[in-house]
């Protein structure tokens, strides 16, 4: 649906992840809704385990969203490169997406697209911080009615 680049802030000192919605698909009324939809169901919601959305727009046709960068991989390429996980660690990123979730639903949104592809890892906030995990891609998200 989208490409997700790593790009600096224009006019903030931070990295974001900016998705473009690929030019095609840009054009097409039904996806431009649903990614303009990501955006906006995102944006209101406030959680560490959901990746935050920062802003979104349109550029030359093609949209995108502006996203919080999270440095580290996803649990596909974890699982992929790594194996299994040791049961503590699958334990806790099952948690951190359990929470995550739990706080999507209670504000009536549903992601409907969770795999490991949509669960990002990173190093945790300290030494002894556990790794963050967050959950990405509402593309198909839906509010519940």
């Amino acid at each position: 649906m989208g490409t997700v680049y790593l790009a600096r802030h224009p006019r903030l000192p931070r990295n974001v992840a900016l998705k473009l919605l690929s030019s095609d698909l840009s054009h097409d009324p039904e996806f431009r809704r649903r990614f303009e939809q990501e955006a906006e169901l995102v944006a209101a919601l406030d959680h560490r385990s959901i990746v935050n959305v920062y802003d979104r727009g349109e550029h030359d046709g093609q949209l995108w969203i502006a996203m919080q960068f999270v440095a580290g991989g996803d649990c596909h390429e974890a699982l992929y490169h790594g194996g299994p996980m040791p049961a503590a660690r699958a334990l806790h990123v099952v948690s951190e997406v359990a929470r995550g979730l739990d706080y999507a639903h209670s504000h009536r949104m549903l992601h409907r697209d969770v795999k490991p592809a949509n669960i990002l890892l990173a190093p945790g906030d300290g030494p002894n911080e556990p790794e963050r995990v967050m959950i990405t891609d509402f593309g198909i998200a839906k509010a519940i009615d």
